[in-house]
C-alpha cells in the first residue's frame, strides 16, 4: 500500500516518539520518503549477503543520526520477511551468511593467481567481475571514493598480454587491488575524505603503490576514508557514510572503512588500509576481513599522508592470512625514501603461514591500548 504524506508524517512521529511541530514533521517526512524510494530502487540490487542482521548493536555502532546530508534519519533497509531467519542456537537473533561466495570475486589469490597463471582466467575477465560488483554495490555500501575504470582495465589488458608472453610476475599479476583515498595514486586525487585536498592530484605512485604494480597488481580505485583518517567510523560528511556490508545499519569501522567492504564484498581481493590508531584493524574486525599492522618500519609510508609520523603504518585487508602475506611480501622491504624505513631484509611471509599453530598460546590485552 502507498503511503500518503498524512502517513509518513504521523511515522515520523512514531518513529522518533518526539513532540514535533508542523515543520520537523514534514522535514522527517520527507526525509522518510527518501528512505522509502532509496529502499525500493535497492531491492533489485545483488547485495553482497542473503540475510540481513537484527541484533541489537554493540554501543556506539549505530549511525550517528546527525551526519551531514540525511536531514537527521539514519539510512536502514527494510528486509522483506523472507530475508531472514532465526537460529536455534541464539535465539531470536539474526545472522548474515557468510558473503564470502566460490564466485570469482571471492576466491584467494593463490586460487584466483593458479587460474591466471594457466590462462584459465582473464585479468580483464577478472577486473570486469569485480567492477561490475562496485557499481552494484556503490550506492548501498560506499566503498569507493573514485574507481579508476579505464586505467584498471588497461593495466588488466597489459597483464593478460604478459601473462601470454610467458612473462608473469608472481600471485599478484593480474589481481585487483583498491587503495586507500590517503595513498596516492599517479594522476588521481589524493582527497583524503577531505574537501580541503579535493584539487590535490598524486604527481607519482606511493611506494607501496609502486610496488603493488611492480608485482603485477591492478589498481582499481581509490577506498572511503574517514575525513583525513581522522575517525573510526567511516561516516564522512563530503563524501557521504560508508556501511557495513554484514549490516548497513551500522559502521564498517575506519578510518580504513572502504578498504575493509570492498574486501569483504568482493570488491577487491585485497585493498590497503592505513593504521594510526586501529585504522586497519577496526575495519577488518567489523568487516569480518583480515587486516595487518605491520611491524613498524617494515612498510614504506612515501607518498601516504603522514597523520602521526610515530605510529603511521601502512597494511593490508585481505579475506584471508595467505592473502594478507602475499599482499605484504609484495610491500615489505627497505625505501630509501623513508627516513624511519626499516633496513632489515624481509621475510618469506608466506612460507611463515605453514606452520603448526598447535599449543599456541595467544594473549589478550585488556584495557585500553594502540
Amino acid at each position: 500500500m502507498d503511503l500518503t504524506s498524512a502517513d509518513l508524517r504521523a511515522l515520523a512521529r512514531e518513529l522518533l516518539d518526539l513532540p514535533l511541530d508542523a515543520a520537523d514533521a514534514e522535514a522527517c517526512a520527507s526525509a522518510l520518503g527518501k528512505i522509502r524510494e532509496a529502499v525500493a530502487h535497492l531491492g533489485g540490487v545483488p547485495l553482497p549477503f542473503n540475510e540481513a542482521v537484527f541484533t541489537e548493536p554493540a554501543h556506539g555502532t549505530r549511525w550517528l543520526e546527525d551526519w551531514e546530508g540525511t536531514g537527521g534519519t539514519s539510512p536502514r533497509f527494510t528486509p522483506t520477511a523472507s530475508s531472514v531467519s532465526d537460529t536455534s542456537d541464539r535465539g531470536p537473533q539474526r545472522r548474515a551468511k557468510d558473503p564470502m561466495s566460490a564466485d570469482l570475486p571471492f576466491l584467494p589469490i593463490e586460487t584466483t593467481a593458479a587460474l591466471i597463471a594457466r590462462r584459465e582466467v582473464s585479468p580483464v575477465e577478472l577486473t570486469r567481475a569485480l567492477l561490475s560488483r562496485i557499481e552494484q554495490l556503490t550506492a548501498p555500501l560506499n566503498a569507493y571514493i573514485a574507481v579508476t575504470t579505464d586505467e584498471a582495465l588497461r593495466a588488466a589488458q597489459e597483464a593478460e598480454a604478459e601473462i601470454g608472453r610467458g612473462a608473469y610476475r608472481g600471485p599478484l599479476h593480474g589481481i585487483p587491488v583498491g587503495i586507500k583515498d590517503i595513498i596516492d595514486v599517479a594522476g588521481v586525487p589524493t582527497t583524503g575524505g577531505s574537501r580541503i585536498l579535493g584539487a590535490y592530484v598524486a604527481p607519482a605512485d606511493s611506494e607501496v603503490v609502486r610496488r603493488l604494480r611492480a608485482a603485477g597488481a591492478i589498481v582499481i580505485g581509490k577506498t572511503h576514508t574517514h575525513e583525513l583518517a581522522g575517525g573510526g567510523t567511516s561516516i564522512n560528511r563530503f563524501f557521504g557514510p560508508a556501511r557495513n556490508p554484514w549490516d548497513p545499519t551500522r559502521i564498517p569501522g575506519g578510518s580504513s572503512g572502504g578498504s575493509g567492504i570492498a574486501v569483504a564484498t568482493g570488491m577487491a581481493h585485497a585493498a590497503l588500509g592505513t593504521d594510526t590508531g586501529g585504522s586497519v584493524r577496526l575495519p577488518a574486525a567489523l568487516c569480518g576481513v583480515v587486516g595487518l599492522k605491520a611491524t613498524f618500519g617494515r612498510v614504506s609510508r612515501r607518498g601516504v599522508l603522514t597523520r602521526a609520523w610515530s605510529l603511521d603504518h601502512v597494511g593490508p585487508l585481505t579475506r584471508r592470512v595467505r592473502d594478507a602475506a602475499i599482499v605484504l611480501g609484495a610491500l615489505a622491504g627497505h625505501d630509501a625514501g623513508d627516513p624511519q624505513s626499516s633496513r632489515r631484509a624481509a621475510a618469506d611471509y608466506l612460507a611463515a603461514c605453514a606452520g603448526d599453530l598447535h599449543g599456541l598460546r595467544v594473549g589478550v590485552l585488556e584495557g585500553p591500548f594502540f
